[in-house]
């Protein structure tokens, strides 16, 4: 799952966190390893942050983190932190993450404790809600044998957070600036989608796990829908270039969740509203023909 050499670190800052180490899930690219046997490579944590709990613990986590040499990065400004691993040119780095709802008034910082932030996330506390634990065990930087738990995204919950992921590049609220980078994001997490979903061993049950978790969208009925829109173009178009064990494996998916989708969007008045919306927003981003030219 988690390789060598940040798999040492990582229990350095879970002993170093101790009960605390409960309001940290680990979402993102870090949480397939967990369900996709050949994920792709990265070498950053992402955390998503038990908010209301992390603000009353008495571990300071800012001056924990330069205890173990942790220094914030300095383009985040205090959401990421990074430090050298000895003896290597690889580093360490984390970034928080939390649920968009805690998040500034005009700013997209969530404030987590004296010097330690988080950087808004849709859906975040989905992740918060779906989570499993998960053994992990090797040796910290001295040398001892240490094994611990860690909250992990569940699949369904991932491909959600994705998903969202997704909408937020396709709509490119950067700038045009932006648009290569916001294409190529967006791309990885389409790519993701499908390795997360062909991993699946039980697909009927993620369907319906994943189906149930659209409900708890019924205050932003415009995410849902952005979510049904994305999953039947965006993504579509993406999956039609996968391998063809990996169609197999989804296509039954597709009906299923497509279905459930149209039922649920199927409430007074919001369907043609939000059709409107979405595609005002989506005609007149600058980014529209960069972005379909590559999902072809």
């Amino acid at each position: 799952m988690i390789p060598e050499p940040q798999r040492t670190y990582l229990l350095e800052l879970l002993n170093a966190l101790g009960p605390a180490a409960q309001d940290f899930v680990i979402a993102g690219a870090q949480a397939m390893k967990f369900a996709v046997e050949k994920a792709r490579g990265t070498k950053d944590f992402d955390f998503l942050l038990n908010v209301v709990a992390l603000r009353k613990e008495p571990l300071q986590l800012a001056q924990m983190f330069e205890r173990l040499g942790y220094t914030p990065v300095p383009e985040s400004r205090n959401f990421q932190f990074e430090k050298s691993i000895p003896g290597s040119a690889e580093k360490m780095r984390i970034e928080f993450m939390a649920p968009e709802e805690y998040k500034r008034e005009k700013d997209f910082r969530v404030d987590i404790q004296n010097g330690v932030h988080a950087r808004a996330c849709t859906g975040g506390s989905i992740a918060l809600a779906q989570s499993d634990l998960h053994p992990i065990f090797g040796k910290l930087p001295n040398g001892d044998d240490f094994t611990a738990e860690i909250l992990v995204a569940q699949p369904h919950a991932l491909v959600m957070l994705k998903l969202l992921a997704l909408a937020d590049r396709y709509s490119n609220i950067r700038g045009p600036k932006e648009a290569r980078h916001d294409r190529e994001e967006a791309q990885t997490h389409a790519a993701d989608i499908v390795a997360i979903v062909t991993a699946v061993p039980d697909i009927s049950r993620f369907n319906n796990l994943f189906v149930a978790l659209l409900h708890n969208f019924c205050r932003n009925p415009f995410l849902v829908f952005a979510c049904c829109e994305f999953f039947r173009t965006s993504f579509a178009r993406s999956h039609r270039r996968a391998s063809s064990s990996t169609r197999n494996t989804w296509l039954p998916t597709c009906p299923q969740i497509g279905r459930s989708l149209n039922l649920w969007l199927e409430r007074p008045n919001w369907r043609n509203a939000l059709s409107a919306r979405f595609s005002r927003r989506r005609n007149s981003s600058p980014w529209r023909s960069q972005w379909t030219t590559a999902l072809r």
